[in-house]
C-alpha cells in the first residue's frame, strides 16, 4: 500500500511546450495593509510602464499579479526600475521562473539600492559588498567605484530584502588598522 508521502509525479517537458512560450513573465505583489481597488492598481501600472510596450497584467490572487511582457529588455527595466509605488504602497516585481509555482514565490521580497555612507574609500569593494549583503536576503550586485561615475562619496549596493522585516540601519565595519567605522544605510526610492 502506498502512503501519501510516497506519492510523487514526475513532470516532464517531452511535449516541448516550453519552446512555444513567448515573452517574459514577471511576478508582482503589492505590499499593502488594506487592499486598494485592483482595477486602479492595474491602470496605474500600465500607465507607469507604457514606454515598455505591450504589458499584460493579471490579478492572480490577494494583491499578487502576473505581468507578461514581449521582451527581456522591457522586463529588466521594470525589475531594475523598482521598487514601484502605487497609491503609497510598495509594488515588488520579480522574475517568475518557469520552474516555480505561485506558492513557491515570496511576495515580500523587494530590491533596493542601498547607499552605505561611512565606508573608507579603500574598502569600497566586493568584500564590503558581501558584508552589506549579509544584512539582507541577498546581495544582487554593487557599483564599482573604479568605474566612471562610481566614486560618489558612498558605496552603493543592490540588495533584495524582505519588506515585512525591519530595515537594518547600518553595520560596524572593521578597518585594516583594527578601528571600526559606522556605516549608515540609506535606501534609495524609499
Amino acid at each position: 500500500m502506498t502512503t501519501p508521502d510516497q506519492l510523487a509525479v514526475q513532470m516532464g517537458t517531452s511535449l516541448g511546450l516550453q519552446e512555444l512560450r513567448t515573452g517574459v513573465t514577471l511576478f508582482g505583489s503589492l505590499i499593502a495593509d488594506k487592499p486598494p481597488n485592483i482595477g486602479v492598481v492595474k491602470r496605474m501600472l500600465r500607465s507607469a510602464w507604457a514606454a515598455f510596450g505591450n504589458v499584460q497584467i493579471v490579478d492572480v490572487k490577494d494583491l499578487i499579479f502576473s505581468i507578461k511582457l514581449d521582451n527581456e529588455e522591457a522586463a529588466r527595466k521594470i525589475v531594475d526600475g523598482g521598487p514601484w509605488t502605487i497609491m503609497g504602497f510598495a509594488f515588488c516585481v520579480q522574475y517568475w521562473p518557469l520552474t516555480l509555482a505561485l506558492e513557491e514565490l515570496n511576495p515580500s521580497l523587494i530590491s533596493y539600492w542601498v547607499q552605505a555612507h561611512g565606508v573608507p574609500r579603500g574598502q569600497m569593494n566586493g568584500e564590503t559588498a558581501g558584508l552589506i549583503g549579509a544584512q539582507f536576503e541577498r546581495l544582487i550586485g554593487f557599483e564599482d567605484p573604479d568605474q566612471p561615475g562610481g566614486m560618489r562619496g558612498y558605496f552603493r549596493s543592490r540588495v533584495e530584502l524582505n519588506a515585512l522585516n525591519p530595515l537594518p540601519l547600518g553595520i560596524w565595519l572593521l578597518r585594516p588598522d583594527q578601528t571600526q567605522s559606522w556605516v549608515e544605510f540609506l535606501y534609495e526610492r524609499l
